[in-house]
């Protein structure tokens, strides 16, 4: 019997089977891929950050590559900042959004060290960051990001457990069962969440078209003497205009629904914007989309 003192007791840990019959190395692996796979949404998040304070443009405008401080200014952040703005530019370099002129920039040091580092390394556009940039110009995949990582688009992930147990929810899809409505009803609904979505679906048609014209448009196009997009996006017929830029003896026609024909204008891709036609006409062989705009080669 021991008075006034403590005895303490080996540290046991009983695993269960599943664990014995992993490795350590197994175990770290698996649990490094849990954490990661959690931890996702926070490279997202960190994407929508960088496109809404402007971080592409900011190293756009300084000629391609960026110091933290150069970041900092052409943002126009407070310079107490910079710490946090350079974790920020460290994860989304690893992950690919930037690159780093400098691969000791993640090391550890000391603050005389760190300081030297920050002050040289160099962060630049990458393929992906390059469509980032202008990002309130319709084209620019800044929106397309906005409108992916947004609480309406995020939180209609929440609740799949409960669609897969909900005998009655075949008929209704992810969305429909956490807002209520349709992805098109919401848009027609919500102004806002319409001009993001349009504005969405335009900068990937406008990514989408460049490559396809680039790539096989005269074989999928050179022939064809009138087309009908439907779905144009914003209204303004966006594959349409880069087909009639390039293939201009082509009548094309934008099919969409009519809360969007009735905001549409013709937009700019690559060339002057062009005068839309002004009959448009009841498409009466479709129940939702039911208006057919007409745009002039």
């Amino acid at each position: 019997m021991h008075v006034g003192r403590r005895v303490l007791q080996p540290w046991v840990i009983t695993f269960d089977s599943s664990m014995d019959a992993m490795s350590s190395e197994d175990l770290i692996q698996a649990q490094r891929m849990i954490f990661h796979h959690s931890l996702s949404f926070a490279t997202s998040m960190a994407l929508k950050c960088v496109v809404e304070l402007g971080i592409p443009d900011a190293i756009h405008l300084n000629g391609g590559s960026a110091t933290l401080d150069n970041i900092i200014t052409g943002t126009g952040l407070h310079a107490s900042r910079l710490p946090y703005v350079k974790r920020l530019m460290n994860l989304l370099s690893i992950s690919g959004v930037f690159a780093s002129s400098d691969p000791s920039a993640y090391a550890t040091g000391s603050p005389d060290q760190a300081n030297h580092r920050d002050e040289v390394v160099m962060y630049k556009l990458t393929p992906m960051s390059r469509l980032l940039v202008d990002r309130y110009k319709i084209g620019s995949m800044s929106y397309l990001v906005q409108f992916l990582v947004n609480p309406l688009t995020v939180t209609t992930f929440f609740d799949m457990h409960a669609w897969f147990k909900d005998e009655h929810a075949s008929t209704k899809s992810f969305f429909e069962m956490v807002h209520g409505c349709s992805r098109y009803e919401m848009a027609r609904r919500n102004s806002d969440d319409n001009a993001l979505y349009n504005n969405a679906m335009v900068s990937a048609s406008h990514v989408t078209m460049e490559i396809i014209l680039r790539e096989a448009g005269g074989d999928i196009f050179g022939r064809l003497n009138s087309l009908t997009d439907v779905g144009g996006g914003h209204g303004h017929g966006t594959a349409s205009a880069a087909i009639i830029a390039a293939f201009q003896h082509i009548k094309c026609s934008v099919l969409d629904l009519p809360h969007v024909v009735d905001k549409c204008n013709t937009p700019t891709f690559g060339a002057k914007r062009k005068e839309e036609k002004k009959n448009i006409k009841r498409n009466k062989n479709h129940s939702k989309l039911n208006f057919l705009s007409n745009l002039l080669p």
